[in-house]
């Protein structure tokens, strides 16, 4: 895993995102960009998703050569800034396994909400 990274696009040059997450034997990896907005809507998670993919899609060619991985799926993981959890998220909690813990969940929140006041 490696945090804050910087890579070139083919259209856009020089991006930062905020977390790369690879598995070293099988070469997949995940562009995982959390985004943090007011809420607006029900559609809202899945829009920040296709925004943060088509944002990406063309750093993929750079980063696969980077980090020597066969694959990289992006991922633009919406928080309300209220602390809001979304389908989306529970989704992409149970897809990697993470745990469904209220610790885990509450620190998002907290975090979330503290950063909106400093």
């Amino acid at each position: 895993m490696t945090e804050e990274q910087v890579c070139t696009s083919t259209t856009q040059g020089i991006q930062r995102f905020d977390i790369l997450v690879y598995h070293p034997f099988t070469k997949i990896g995940y562009m995982l960009d959390p985004t943090i907005r007011m809420e607006r809507d029900g559609d809202q998670a899945k829009e920040v998703d296709e925004e943060k993919r088509n944002k990406y899609k063309d750093s993929i060619p750079d980063l696969l050569q980077n980090f020597n991985l066969i694959s990289i799926d992006i991922i633009g993981l919406y928080i309300g800034a209220r602390g809001t959890i979304t389908k989306f998220f529970e989704e992409f909690r149970k897809k990697f396994h993470l745990p469904k813990s209220m610790p885990m969940v509450e620190d998002i929140v907290i975090s979330v909400l503290k950063a909106m006041f400093e």
